[in-house]
């Protein structure tokens, strides 16, 4: 992990059901179950639930090891305390029913997979199919 961990320094444009956010961001992440990276921080999760939950980390600037200390507080908040409630303040977390983002070309991940692409837009609709995931692991 600390090879990769590193300041990014995204400017997008964030509308998520109507309500706008615009800046230089580090982390932008978009997810619909308890656990991400092995850690189980989204204590907001409800499988019962529409729509997902948005997550934006303001980018602390250029990356160096400066900035590297300053962004490790509020990512130790986030992955190993843990998300509940709504917040928008130093970062922002909250259920959304429909996303639009206006960035330029990047690559972003997506459910693991390497997508290069710019604008894009998402929106929820309930699945035709059930489906249900088994895992080995207790508590998931």
């Amino acid at each position: 992990v600390p090879k990769e961990y590193r300041v990014q320094d995204f400017p997008m444009r964030v509308v998520a059901d109507g309500r706008e956010y615009e800046g230089r961001y580090t982390l932008a992440m978009l997810i619909r179950s308890p656990v991400c990276f092995g850690l189980p921080f989204n204590r907001a999760y409800r499988p019962d639930q529409e729509g997902g939950h948005l997550l934006l980390v303001p980018t602390t600037g250029r990356d160096n090891l400066l900035n590297r200390i300053r962004l490790f507080g509020p990512l130790f908040r986030i992955f190993f305390v843990g998300l509940n409630a709504d917040h928008e303040g130093g970062y922002v977390w909250r259920r959304v029913r429909s996303l639009k983002i206006e960035a330029p070309t990047l690559d972003w991940c997506a459910d693991g997979e390497r997508w290069r692409m710019g604008s894009f837009e998402v929106l929820w609709r309930p699945s035709l199919a059930s489906v249900e995931v088994i895992s080995l692991k207790k508590g998931y």
